[in-house]
């Protein structure tokens, strides 16, 4: 299972993803631990999640020597010619007006604070143990 969030607040952008690359059982390959969060430049970053994750990271190397000139909507149309729908995307930009694209099943959505591509199981689990954390750190303070 693959969990990529991003998120804007207080005019910050966060991006977030495990780093346990899988596979399926069938395949034989055993799962390891890599980035699944590539920096284009300092304001600018790619999480993926999806069944050709080696594939994604050549292409994505692809992205990054051809250039997208700091342009988010030009980075978003790279991937959308470059990908198929088995690999999602959230796209993080940063600076004076930071924005969020996730890319996920062939079309694009942006304009939002918060997005997240990958397992919503693992999504929930994450919110769970994010609740209860924060439920200890106001029971010591009390």
């Amino acid at each position: 299972m693959t969990l990529g969030i991003a998120a804007i607040e207080n005019n910050e952008v966060f991006l977030m993803a495990d780093t346990l690359l899988s596979y399926s059982e069938k395949s034989g390959k055993k799962p390891y631990h890599g980035l699944k969060i590539f920096f284009l430049d300092k304001n600018t970053a790619i999480a993926y999640a999806g069944t050709a994750r080696e594939v994604a990271h050549g292409r994505l190397h692809g992205i990054y020597k051809q250039g997208y000139r700091g342009d988010l909507k030009i980075l978003v149309d790279q991937i959308l010619n470059s990908f198929d729908e088995e690999v999602d995307f959230l796209l993080a930009q940063s600076g004076r007006n930071p924005a969020i694209a996730e890319i996920s099943g062939g079309g694009c959505l942006s304009e939002k604070i918060m997005e997240f591509i990958g397992s919503v199981v693992l999504l929930l689990l994450v919110l769970w143990l994010m609740l209860i954390i924060a439920m200890c750190i106001v029971y010591r303070k009390a």
